[in-house]
């Protein structure tokens, strides 16, 4: 058996645009964490919606951290208006308030499938 063994020569390494490659890679790179940084945070409450759907129930899940969520997102996406920052931070907020409405409403979609009439409590008729 034998070995072929590839030669690489010096002028033919000086053809290709390393300075073009290694901008492509860095502006790969940079689209690629700017992804990451928009839906990472919602990544987790997707598998949790799966579950919520998944087993027909929510229970277990607090509103309030979708509460908290959503009011900070809110405030992030306002300030924005006010002094601009990252676009990916903003994609960011607007992305995590659409996941956290989902949240709520499969939450309460659910909860309410396992709470008596009686027991549910109304704005509207507490008033």
């Amino acid at each position: 058996m034998t070995e072929k063994m590839l030669v690489v020569e010096s002028q033919g390494l000086g053809l290709v645009p390393w300075d073009q490659v290694a901008g492509w890679l860095v502006l790969g790179l940079t689209y690629f964490f700017k992804f990451f940084i928009i839906v990472g945070g919602a990544i987790p409450y997707v598998f949790q919606y799966a579950e919520i759907h998944h087993r027909r129930n929510a229970s277990g899940f607090s509103l309030f951290v979708c509460l908290a969520l959503c009011v900070a997102n809110i405030l992030r996406i306002l300030f924005w208006f006010g002094k601009r920052f990252d676009n990916a931070l903003l994609a960011q907020s607007i992305v995590m308030l659409v996941c956290m409405v989902l949240m709520l409403e499969i939450a309460v979609r659910m909860n309410r499938k396992h709470t008596a009439k009686p027991l549910r409590k109304s704005i509207i008729i507490s008033i």
